[in-house]
């Protein structure tokens, strides 16, 4: 599937949205808040734009996908999706190194997870085996300055996100310490800081920009 067809049949201004590549500025940018979750000129394929062709040359509502699919520089056969998520951590407990979390239903992150891999089986990109084997996922995560009581947010201690390694099942995708079966179709899935993204991840991920 060529995505570059599809965004040929797009407005001026969708095309610039649905850019096959983008940089992770553009990818992990918050439009409410016109910030990006990370700031980085570095390129990766923008897997909502994936979503969309493959919606559209399949004649389909569209799909739910990660922001960014990547491979890693460490291994040809090591590829990487990435969601960004805005604001999921609100404070650290200095005493116990618990941070403090929206808490809130992330099953919409399980639909992307699930989404997401069916699109690159059905387009025979790759098989069930290769995924597990294969693909990690990334949630990325940073620190909201809004701390004040009364915002609207219920939130609680989690020490299990001390080391910001846990899987997704500290963002409440489901109940008890068991995966969720989206999360089983993957190598591994990790909750990590935007900080840690930049400094450790980021370096490891192939940078598109030569194919831009």
């Amino acid at each position: 599937m060529r995505i570059d067809r599809y965004n040929q049949c797009l407005s001026d201004a969708d095309k610039e949205k649905y850019a096959p590549l983008k940089s992770i500025s553009a990818l992990s940018c918050d439009n409410t808040k016109n910030e990006s979750v990370v700031s980085d000129d570095s390129v990766q394929l923008n897997f909502d734009a994936y979503a969309r062709a493959y919606s559209f040359f399949h004649h389909m509502m569209t799909l739910s996908s990660c922001d960014a699919l990547s491979r890693s520089t460490m291994g040809k056969n090591v590829f990487v999706f990435t969601e960004f998520k805005n604001g999921n951590i609100i404070k650290q407990d200095c005493r116990n190194g618990s941070y403090y979390i929206i808490a809130k239903d992330a099953s919409a992150i399980d639909k992307k997870l699930t989404d997401s891999a069916d699109m690159l089986l059905n387009e025979n990109v790759t098989n069930s085996m290769a995924i597990k084997e294969c693909f990690i996922v990334l949630i990325v995560v940073r620190k909201s300055n809004n701390c004040k009581k009364g915002a609207g947010w219920t939130f609680g201690p989690n020490p299990l996100l001390g080391s910001l390694e846990a899987t997704i099942s500290n963002l409440k995708l489901h109940q008890g310490e068991m995966k969720s079966a989206a999360e089983l179709r993957y190598k591994c899935v990790r909750v990590v800081s935007a900080e840690e993204y930049r400094s450790v991840w980021l370096p490891q991920l192939c940078d598109l920009s030569d194919m831009a």
